[in-house]
């Protein structure tokens, strides 16, 4: 563990077939392995030939006793890496495969949050303490210290509302790694037969293009299986400046087919010009298909009358990009609406699980924006999105405009 304080790491669970437990000073001047990881922040596997190039490399001695095979992963908390899972073998240097690597990356998310569900625990008892003490201590100026003892339950609301919301996400990680394993396996075998189709009809332009459709729909059904394991912290896809009216379009060229099926119109509405905004394209992608599938999945189940109808808008409002995604559906129950982005929360749903706006919420909240739900009063859904702008880009870039209807027939 890093013990920032005194800048040094520590091994509160040690242990060691040759060596005991050592405190690594001023770790980042070291040359320790386990520090390389904690400031890099991933996963790292070495043989004894690897270390001894690293200690050359960095000038500096490997601690402890050197390793036929080394691997260590970060351990991971909302703002960085906090510690670091080690484990080595003195005498085999086969004993390891990559994928073990994996898995230990996989055991070293549950036990970082385990910690961090922990510390919630330790800071909702501590603010307990702290508030029954100064009850007892405040029998003096009642106005004062009745707004005082309002806002410390506030706190202790907050703290007990992040606890339950972190076991939520503790179930969400574990159910995803279930069954990450066995939608990426058949997925890698179709996009290799994709790509080989791909060759036999390359002179075919149309049919390129919709292989091209395909291929990004698995990349999306990929993306979804890392947002399921990445659904307790945020997302780790680089950011750029996004064209949002190209993610959106992107999007309803995608699903475009499978509404018309279900007799669901898409309608664009999409201001041009925009400005970018500082964001991750696929991850983007990901809200508006899980909104779009949420919106036409409401109308299938509740047998709305007449036409199913979706529409997304996008502005530029008070220095912020606004996409509302609207639905001319039954809309939200009141009761549903402050849980609505709850993991597992799917009270009155028919199909899914109710996942999919807690992962809109989480990649929302990644990218620095926000987002709301609420009832329109001519019917049906509407979710709000606002996103930041991309402050270091080129304020004369192009940016696109699309106004489009995507007919039902």
């Amino acid at each position: 563990m890093h013990i920032r304080e005194r800048d040094r790491i520590e091994f509160p669970y040690f242990a060691g077939e040759i060596d005991e437990d050592f405190p690594i000073e001023n770790f980042r001047e070291s040359g320790s392995l386990t520090a390389r990881v904690l400031m890099e922040g991933q996963p790292l596997m070495l043989t004894a030939d690897q270390i001894w190039a690293y200690g050359k490399s960095v000038n500096r001695e490997i601690i402890g006793t050197p390793s036929e095979l080394w691997l260590g992963v970060p351990l991971k908390a909302k703002d960085g890496p906090f510690g670091v899972l080690v484990t080595q073998s003195y005498h085999d240097p086969r004993a390891f495969k990559p994928e073990d690597l994996e898995m230990l990356s996989s055991v070293a998310d549950q036990i970082a949050l385990a910690i961090e569900r922990k510390a919630a625990h330790t800071a909702l008892a501590d603010s307990h303490n702290e508030l029954e003490k100064r009850v007892i201590e405040r029998t003096r100026g009642w106005e004062e210290a009745n707004r005082l003892l309002y806002d410390e339950m506030d706190e202790r609301l907050a703290l007990q509302e992040k606890l339950a919301r972190t076991q939520r996400l503790a179930a969400a990680g574990k159910l995803a790694a279930s069954v990450a394993h066995e939608i990426n396996s058949p997925l890698q075998g179709i996009i290799s037969l994709l790509y080989t189709a791909r060759k036999e009809v390359a002179g075919n332009a149309r049919l390129q293009r919709k292989l091209n459709l395909i291929e990004e729909g698995f990349g999306r059904i990929r993306h979804t299986v890392r947002n399921l394991l990445d659904l307790n912290r945020p997302g780790s896809d680089r950011k750029e400046p996004v064209q949002i009216n190209r993610v959106i379009s992107g999007t309803a060229a995608l699903v475009n087919v499978y509404l018309r099926r279900h007799r669901t119109r898409l309608g664009l509405d999409l201001a041009d010009p925009l400005p970018p905004v500082w964001g991750a394209s696929q991850e983007l992608g990901q809200v508006f298909m899980n909104l779009i599938n949420n919106a036409k999945e409401a109308m299938a189940c509740r047998d709305t009358p007449g036409n199913h109808e979706i529409r997304i808008c996008s502005r530029l409002e008070n220095g912020r990009i606004l996409i509302r995604v609207e639905d001319n559906g039954p809309g939200i129950d009141p009761e549903d609406i402050q849980h609505i982005f709850e993991p597992f929360y799917s009270r009155r749903k028919v199909k899914g699980m109710g996942i999919g706006l807690s992962i809109c919420y989480t990649i929302i909240n990644d990218h620095g924006g926000t987002i709301t739900a609420a009832n329109r009063p001519e019917g049906g859904a509407v979710f709000t999105i606002e996103l930041l702008l991309a402050e270091d880009v080129n304020h004369g870039a192009k940016t696109f405009g699309i106004r489009a209807d995507f007919p039902t027939a």
